[in-house]
């Protein structure tokens, strides 16, 4: 957490929920367990069934691939 008065308020909010995004667990799409961490950059990997997949930065699911998804499942 980034907590130096030495940048303004609003980088330090974007720097931080950043870092939340990053540390969280997500749920694997393979084994459906809240056990998918961030390995590297755009790298995802399951701890359970080492499932590995690319996805965003930040979130292994980005808002342009969640619209991509939806279109081609037609909803």
């Amino acid at each position: 957490m980034l907590k130096t008065n030495k940048y303004g308020k609003k980088i330090r909010a974007t720097y931080n929920n950043i870092i939340k995004l990053q540390k969280a667990k997500y749920e694997c799409p393979k084994c459906k367990t809240q056990k998918l961490r961030r390995i590297s950059y755009s790298i995802w990997k399951c701890t359970k069934c080492n499932f590995t997949m690319a996805g965003g930065a930040y979130s292994p699911y980005t808002e342009t691939g969640e619209f991509v998804i939806k279109m081609i499942e037609g909803e």
